[in-house]
């Protein structure tokens, strides 16, 4: 018995030992994430605007004082291929106006309550963001406009330079539908992951009539089909470019996943806009649906989803 006695003090002492060591080793983690970058950054009439914006909704936007060991998510992957993210500091100009953008486009319409749980201690604004693959003999270069899978970052990039390899470039916002596109994506980021975590409820009354196992079919030649995609109430699904793409398969979604898509809808398209996509006559189970997330939203979380949609004056 004093055996089993000693045993279980020293089992409870190394516990002990091990929680505390678990502990020092915590602590100093998150205070260097708190203290890596100086906030504000400048004295400038935006700075004050990010001010207000950390104050409100506790993230840090960062313009500057940025170096690759701050993107610093490297991989090498099978053979000779490795990944690493690059981009620039903004000059004051684009700091300014990556600054009006995020201000008057994006927390003009959020609410602290959403995104206390969903954004990270830092938001990068940056120019040129990209993934460069590593091939030994050639470097490959993908222009990135979001990236929110930084341990304690996310990076938005509103204009970079040619990519002679894929022939684009990313361009800052001018028209109406060029800022829907880029804080609609924003939104939708936020919004995924508000749901996943369950910042954002989902109610049980919007899964009724969903039926989450019968397999869709997607081809325009099968929309008077009982099971095609829109019949059966789902949006589709969103793509980079703030545009919907076909539900090809009924795999592709679940409650969750469908519930974001119409947030997605919500943001994209006018009632009018999409009546004239698809009439609430021939599709009146996803238009009432639409209807009841825009009502839910505004009347549960005041996250007026229309309202994003239109965006401010520009």
């Amino acid at each position: 018995m004093n055996r089993l006695k000693i045993l279980f003090g020293i089992l409870i002492g190394m516990s002990l030992f091990q929680s505390c060591w678990e502990e020092d080793e915590i602590i100093p983690g998150e205070q260097e994430m708190v203290l890596r970058f100086e906030f504000p950054q400048g004295n400038n009439s935006w700075d004050e605007d990010l001010v207000a914006i950390q104050e409100q909704f506790g993230v840090c936007m960062i313009y500057k004082d940025l170096d690759s060991s701050d993107l610093s998510r490297s991989w090498t992957g099978t053979g000779y291929v490795s990944t690493s993210y690059r981009g620039e500091n903004l000059t004051d100009e684009q700091a300014e106006f990556y600054t009006n953008f995020f201000k008057n486009h994006v927390f003009a319409y959020l609410r602290p309550e959403i995104t206390q749980r969903v954004l990270p201690p830092y938001w990068y604004m940056m120019y040129d963001f990209h993934a460069a693959w590593d091939f030994g003999m050639m470097i490959i270069k993908t222009d990135l406009t979001y990236y929110n899978e930084g341990l304690d970052f996310w990076v938005t990039c509103l204009e970079g330079e040619y990519n002679s390899f894929t022939g684009l470039q990313t361009k800052r916002p001018e028209t109406a539908a060029e800022y829907l596109q880029y804080r609609g994506w924003i939104f939708s980021m936020i919004f995924t992951e508000a749901c996943e975590n369950g910042t954002i409820v989902i109610p049980e009354e919007f899964h009724v009539g969903f039926d989450y196992q019968t397999e869709v079919t997607y081809l325009p030649e099968y929309e008077d089909d009982e099971n095609f995609y829109i019949r059966r109430g789902f949006p589709g699904r969103m793509v980079n470019g703030f545009n919907f793409t076909s539900l090809q398969s009924i795999v592709r979604t679940n409650r969750t996943d469908n519930f974001v898509q119409y947030l997605n809808l919500g943001m994209r398209y006018t009632k009018e806009e999409y009546e004239a996509l698809w009439p609430s006559s021939d599709y009146p189970f996803i238009c009432e649906k639409r209807q009841f997330v825009i009502d839910y939203m505004k009347n549960t979380y005041n996250i007026d989803l229309e309202a994003i949609q239109r965006g401010p004056q520009i």
